[in-house]
């Protein structure tokens, strides 16, 4: 039930507002799904989870581009927008003390967004682009958010992150909880 109305959150509220949602829906979510104990289940609905959320954050208008952009990328260049993405994230000041992501490394994933981004936008989805643009000026922004959720359901789906991400729930009361809510 909470999962539901989190998600009936994520339609309304800001995109500010949506980050913290987002974040109480997937724990949500992972308590259910760890109650379920079953890990067919909890992979498929971790990405149907997240699937759910980029559709639902989409805006009509830019439906079209983001679609485009979606269909023009094939799965490699999803998962080294992925790693550019973690690249950048990897910069906070609290994490680079634990990355071992060389210049080197930056500069040629950096490249290759520049590249891929051109491409993209100047041969893959012109007409598109230049429409989203014209009925809104932040389509670019609201298409490569869907770019990169996408890019990281990429690496979502892998075991070892979903084992990666879902390792604090050993250290849950899954009892404690399961009382609360039966209250």
């Amino acid at each position: 039930m909470e999962c539901m109305v989190l998600y009936e959150r994520l339609l309304t509220e800001t995109v500010s507002a949506k980050v913290g949602i987002l974040v109480r829906f997937v724990n949500s979510a992972i308590i259910l799904v760890n109650k379920l104990r079953i890990n067919i289940m909890k992979n498929k609905f971790l990405t149907l989870m997240f699937v759910v959320f980029s559709v639902s954050t989409t805006y009509a208008h830019s439906a079209d581009f983001s679609t485009c952009l979606l269909d023009s990328l094939n799965g490699e260049e999803r998962k080294l927008l992925a790693k550019w993405i973690y690249f950048g994230m990897a910069e906070h000041p609290e994490i680079k003390p634990y990355s071992k992501i060389t210049d080197s490394d930056k500069l040629e994933s950096d490249q290759f967004v520049g590249d891929l981004l051109s491409r993209l936008l100047l041969e893959d989805c012109v007409d598109e682009f230049k429409i989203a643009q014209k009925q809104n000026p932040n389509s670019l922004e609201t298409a490569f958010g869907s770019v990169g959720e996408v890019a990281m359901q990429e690496l979502m789906n892998d075991r070892n992150v979903i084992n990666g991400l879902t390792g604090y729930t050993r250290y849950l009361d899954l009892q404690a909880i399961t009382n609360m809510l039966a209250d």
